[in-house]
């Protein structure tokens, strides 16, 4: 079985806006099995991931100027302004105090720098019977996500959108299962459910 998992990635990264700017350096937060920092890595001409624990996926990651490491999302052991752009993807539910992980976040980012945050909408009924009821994670509802976020990054502008990793690559169900979620996210009540809440905010100077 096939899964869509690169459709799946571009999809994520073409709603959120995702620009990588010449000669960037690039933080991926919470970077998992290192898919997105691979990602960035071909677009930078830095790109650092770091997660709480190494992923044995790393090892097989050969690209120029992409490093992994294991750190703290809440204590960064980086300066202050040392990326052009950092990216946060379902890091902030899991954290202990996810207002630290955002300031850190800021703190790296240097001014102009853009910060990416996207996080799992709680009440998208998929989401929620899986990730919430099967596997634990304790998702934001909306408004507690935007409140989050503007406490940290005031200029911050949200975007809410639909998408799914599927059990088929095949171009026509893609395409199918692609239409699906532009309608959920064209309907006034329907959009409200979508799965995906982000945050995209261009770091001002202090």
């Amino acid at each position: 079985m096939r899964w869509n998992v690169t459709d799946y990635q571009r999809t994520v990264l073409q709603h959120v806006g995702v620009t990588v700017p010449p000669h960037a350096r690039v933080l991926d937060l919470g970077c998992g099995n290192g898919v997105d920092a691979e990602w960035f890595a071909e677009r930078a001409s830095e790109t650092v991931g770091i997660d709480l624990a190494a992923n044995d996926r790393w090892r097989q990651i050969d690209r120029p100027g992409l490093s992994f490491g294991v750190g703290n999302a809440e204590a960064l052991e980086f300066a202050d302004s040392r990326f052009d752009l950092v990216f946060l993807k379902d890091v902030l539910h899991h954290a202990e105090s996810p207002e630290r992980v955002l300031r850190e976040a800021r703190r790296v980012c240097k001014p102009g720098g853009t910060v990416y945050v996207i996080e799992g909408n709680r009440f998208n009924p998929l989401l929620y019977v899986h990730m919430t009821l099967m596997l634990g994670h304790q998702h934001f509802r909306r408004p507690a996500f935007q409140s989050l976020v503007r406490r940290v990054f005031p200029e911050a502008r949200f975007v809410h959108f639909e998408a799914h990793v599927y059990p088929f690559d095949n171009g026509i169900m893609v395409g199918l299962a692609h239409a699906v979620e532009s309608g959920i996210a064209a309907t006034p009540l329907v959009r409200r459910l979508a799965s995906y809440n982000a945050a995209i905010a261009t770091r001002s100077s202090p």
